[in-house]
């Protein structure tokens, strides 16, 4: 019986550690969501993510989050609603509205009064929705700065910053088979033009597939487009506009930045009002897609001095200088050129370390031609390549200064 006992007892005790150890997202007054393991201390959030332990004071913090909860449930009801009808819409934005999440709720009252401009009721939601988000935004502008932040945030400039399109493009190439959860505007005739550069090719030989094909929801006809898209159309690619970040873009913005931003964006490193060692990571108190996308177009354009070695390795994620750099002096291949008081993996086995490269390892290898217009400020020179040695052809297949 009291082993009976014993067994139970520490049953219990693993499933407490369980749910204790489960991802989880921190909300921000301010808008920012953070993604890892959360702990609460004495008024203070510490979350564990892919990269670095960040604090964030309980004052700041709107709510806590499970994996999986509303945010992945929106989601999921996402993929269930007819994308062409204003009321389906509206709908998953009022209900998106009750959960707070406020930039869902906007993204769908907006695609509401696009398909349906007259729409009454999406435009005073999407007017009440953009009055809370500006709240936000003008209530964390005026709360003082908290120390667990970084110091020195720094006025950033438009054109520091990748365009909308660029980022429809990062999108687009980084869609993978997660893309279910992708929302994709096609404009004017470009699923037409798709299936005519298609014809008597692949899946298009068998005469009923043309019809299977455009009887699909846009995220399949995305995913299969993505797929079978030739690199060299252009026109085609420019036309299809990706609104959604994919899995491995979201997880960047959520988890793997956040670890990075507290680490390598402090004053004193590379987030000061210069770039050191050649560049520098934009910091904002505020979560703005524009200053995410850039700050990752800026690490996966990154080489070392030699110029082989890159900050994103996705052909070799070990061989990662994010990666390289935050390992002992005695465990890496590639020293940090400055010696670090705390190294950010003590080995590769680290729990940390092999989730930074799980996260490296799952973009798109080889590296996609995102054909990006992007010109970095300040001198950096970025390479965004298909390989470490040689870059592609495209608007990418050459560095970049100001």
């Amino acid at each position: 019986m009291c082993g009976r006992i014993l067994v139970s007892a520490a049953c219990l005790l693993m499933a407490a550690v369980s749910a204790m150890a489960q991802t989880k997202t921190v909300v921000c007054k301010d808008g920012r969501r953070i993604s890892g393991t959360v702990t609460l201390g004495e008024g203070v959030y510490t979350i564990q993510t892919k990269v670095a332990s960040v604090t964030i004071p309980a004052s700041e913090v709107e709510t806590v989050v499970a994996e999986g909860g509303a945010r992945e449930e929106y989601q999921q009801r996402r993929t269930q609603i007819d994308p062409n009808n204003a009321e389906d819409h509206v709908k998953l934005g009022r209900w998106a509205l009750d959960q707070q999440l406020l930039e869902q709720a906007r993204d769908e009252f907006q695609s509401a009064v696009a398909i349906q401009p007259r729409h009454e009721m999406a435009t005073l939601l999407l007017q009440l929705v953009e009055r809370k988000l500006q709240r936000q935004q003008t209530g964390s502008q005026s709360r003082p700065a908290s120390t667990s932040r970084p110091a020195g945030e720094e006025n950033i400039e438009d054109s520091w910053l990748v365009s909308e399109e660029d980022i429809s493009r990062i999108r687009l190439m980084e869609t993978g088979a997660e893309s279910l959860r992708t929302f994709v505007d096609f404009r004017g005739d470009v699923i037409d033009r798709f299936i005519q550069s298609q014809r008597g090719n692949k899946d298009f030989q068998d005469p009923s597939f043309e019809r299977r094909f455009l009887h699909m929801k846009p995220v399949e006809k995305l995913a299969y487009i993505v797929r079978n898209l030739d690199p060299n159309n252009t026109s085609l690619a420019d036309d299809i506009v990706v609104r959604s970040d994919p899995k491995s873009l979201d997880e960047f913005r959520r988890s793997v930045w956040p670890g990075i931003l507290q680490t390598c964006g402090t004053a004193n490193c590379h987030g000061g009002p210069k770039p050191v060692g050649r560049w520098k990571v934009l910091r904002a108190k505020t979560r703005d897609e524009r200053i995410d996308y850039t700050n990752f177009v800026i690490l996966d354009g990154l080489a070392g001095a030699d110029g082989k070695a890159r900050m994103i390795d996705r052909d070799s994620p070990d061989k990662s200088l994010l990666l390289q750099y935050g390992l002992a002096s005695d465990r890496a291949e590639m020293k940090h050129p400055v010696n670090l008081r705390q190294p950010l993996f003590p080995a590769p086995t680290a729990a940390a370390y092999r989730r930074l490269r799980d996260w490296i390892a799952s973009l798109k290898s080889p590296h996609p031609n995102y054909r990006l217009d992007y010109v970095p400020p300040m001198g950096m020179k970025l390479n965004y390549s298909t390989t470490a040695q040689n870059r592609s052809q495209g608007r990418d297949d050459h560095s970049h200064d100001d």
